[in-house]
């Protein structure tokens, strides 16, 4: 009987010391709860402030200054008087359907040489001042290309007068090349007369 008393006093007293250890560790483990304030938002007020407002409504644009268009240039030529000038100028007339008849071919040929580009001669300044008319007559040869050469003056009225006018243009004539053959040949011992005079109405 003694036994079991005792017995039961020890459960008894182990279960009580079981509880109180399992009521303080659940008590440990619990934080303490605060209580924390509630922020209230914040309103922002986005309107400019008047100062602002202000300076945004002093902004003007100027409409653009119109600026006189000056005359253009068609306008000023018909405003000037037209300028009139008279100077008599005395234009030498040169003759050239003789020295055409006058050139003279040599030798047998399948078909002669003919100019294909001539230039007039210049009349001679001191001669067109003096109203002196006259004419050349020179010999030449034609190569195998057309061109002109050997020119020497064979007679000429009045003498040295135009003689290097006429040279000098005839060198730049061009010529049909005579054909002997099917080929190009020079021809030699040529000659044609160039007139000079000037126009009798002046």
């Amino acid at each position: 009987m003694k036994k079991l008393i005792i017995i039961l006093l020890l459960s008894s007293a182990m279960t009580l010391g079981l509880f109180s250890l399992m009521a303080y560790m659940v008590a440990s483990e619990q934080a303490p709860i605060i209580d924390e304030p509630i922020q209230k938002p914040v309103a922002v007020n986005q309107t400019p402030p008047a100062s602002v407002k202000n300076e945004m409504t002093r902004v003007k644009i100027e409409p653009p200054k119109v600026v006189a268009k000056p005359p253009t240039q068609r306008e000023v030529v018909e405003e000037t008087e037209p300028l009139t000038t008279d100077i008599g100028v005395v234009v030498p007339q040169l003759n050239l359907g003789k020295s055409l008849k006058t050139i003279n071919f040599t030798g047998p040929a399948d078909s002669g040489a003919r100019p294909i580009f001539r230039v007039n001669p210049s009349y001679p300044p001191k001669a067109s001042r003096d109203g002196i008319e006259g004419w050349v007559v020179l010999g030449f040869d034609i190569n195998e290309i057309g061109a002109v050469e050997n020119i020497r003056v064979i007679d000429a009225n009045p003498k040295r007068v135009f003689n290097q006018a006429a040279k000098q243009a005839l060198r730049k004539w061009k010529y049909q090349a005579k054909t002997l053959d099917g080929k190009a040949v020079a021809q030699h011992n040529l000659s044609v007369q160039l007139d000079f005079k000037l126009d009798q109405s002046t």
